[in-house]
């Protein structure tokens, strides 16, 4: 058994390390074993992290145990081997503890915050797609028969699309923010909202930085930036074109008639 590429370990070792190490091992530790074809031992943990326990450390039990604290190798070759080696599987077990333990503690957060995401992203995506609608419809000969009731439906269109953003907004940055405390664990983002229960719909969310949030400004050129702001940035461009329609059809009204 190898733990990196430099420290080899015989079976014999293990089976006294496992049993020195016993006492200040995680408590839900249940097997060492082999790891082939790669390097390195493979740990089991059942049950798993829930990210919710205490976050595991070597305890400092081990550093004061008799049969696993450091001695001379002039003074027993063959037992500073085993202790030294003794360290370096505990360093090890304890490095993939707390990547687990990251990890679930990421799901966990994540899962405090999601409950009912996918209902705010169809209720945004519903306001966006009726948007999408009541906009392209003032380009139609029919809405020139009823202008006025079809810029009131806009302006209910854009209201109804601000208030669905701002509502998924509140929720994003909350995950954004789970993100950004969990910049350290294994899990991307996408594989952290997979694992929380979210293969599909979440790979559509609008979800900005955790820092946008907070911004009073947004650059123009900037496409990173939370939905509210991609929303207003759509209405002010409806509006502007409206408002462009609106003159230029003034200004035909007012020429004289051809005779």
């Amino acid at each position: 058994m190898q733990i990196g590429q430099s420290i080899t370990i015989s079976p014999e070792q293990m089976r006294e390390i496992t049993a020195r190490l016993r006492p200040h091992l995680p408590a839900n530790l249940k097997h060492i074993e082999p790891h082939p074809p790669a390097d390195g031992l493979r740990y089991v943990f059942e049950p798993p992290f829930t990210g919710r326990e205490a976050r595991p450390v070597p305890p400092h039990a081990f550093y004061e145990d008799p049969g696993l604290t450091p001695v001379s190798e002039t003074q027993d070759a063959a037992e500073h081997d085993l202790r030294e080696k003794a360290q370096h599987v505990l360093d090890d077990v304890y490095e993939r503890a707390d990547s687990e333990w990251r990890n679930a503690a990421y799901v966990a957060d994540l899962k405090d915050h999601l409950k009912d995401t996918p209902t705010l992203w169809s209720a945004y995506q519903a306001a966006a797609s009726d948007l999408e609608t009541t906009y392209s419809y003032l380009s139609s000969p029919d809405a020139g028969r009823e202008w006025h009731a079809a810029i009131f439906r806009l302006v209910a269109a854009q209201n109804r699309a601000t208030t669905t953003a701002a509502a998924f907004d509140a929720r994003a940055e909350l995950i954004a923010q789970t993100h950004r405390r969990h910049l350290h664990a294994d899990h991307s983002p996408t594989s952290a909202l997979t694992a929380a229960g979210y293969p599909e719909t979440a790979k559509d969310w609008h979800i900005a930085d955790a820092d946008d949030y907070s911004r009073d400004h947004h650059f123009s050129w900037s496409s990173a930036v939370p939905l509210l702001e991609t929303v207003r940035r759509l209405i002010d461009q409806q509006d502007s074109n409206v408002a462009k329609v609106a003159r230029l059809a003034g200004e035909v009204a007012s020429l004289p008639h051809p005779r």
